[in-house]
């Protein structure tokens, strides 16, 4: 539920951006390594950009280990802000259609899963047996016999032979 709610909200602002946001330059102003877990560590990238009115607005973010060698402090970036909100704000660019494709992975993911559950609950249900009444009104379980049709013999051999 979670999840749903994450991508909802990211969605939301994603159409108020494309429908009303503007552009901006922002220049990474500084990187730097913080501990994310046990044995983990994670780049971070601090930015700022310039608003038409001169106030300036400052954000960071998490980069990923392969995106993290090509940045550097003075890089300039994409930004697509609300003017109403400037603090309601998202990089352009990859990063958007990245987040975008991971949420997108994630729902074919669980409805993947899913359905895998549905099918083997399929394959693990019992049928229920037919239930029958018989004359004096007392209810049994009917199986039907087993069709099965005598092999016939292997050779050439007349039709006379399967005659009774």
């Amino acid at each position: 539920m979670g999840m749903l709610t994450l991508i909802e909200r990211f969605d939301e602002l994603t159409k108020r951006l494309r429908v009303s946001g503007r552009n901006a330059r922002a220049t990474v102003v500084r990187m730097y390594t913080r501990c994310s877990g046990e044995n983990s560590n994670e780049t971070v990238v601090r930015y700022a950009f310039t608003l038409p009115d001169g106030e300036e607005i400052r954000d960071e973010y998490v980069v990923s280990e392969s995106a993290g060698g090509n940045i550097r402090p003075g890089d300039s970036l994409g930004i697509r802000y609300l003017p109403q909100d400037p603090r309601q704000h998202r990089r352009a660019g990859p990063e958007e259609s990245a987040m975008a494709g991971l949420m997108i992975a994630t729902l074919c993911s669980l409805l993947w899963i899913g359905a895998g559950g549905y099918f083997v609950k399929l394959m693990l249900q019992q049928p229920e047996p037919r239930r029958t009444l018989t004359r004096s009104g007392e209810i049994y379980d009917y199986e039907a016999p087993a069709c099965s049709r005598p092999t016939p013999p292997r050779g050439n051999r007349s039709l006379r032979e399967y005659r009774d």
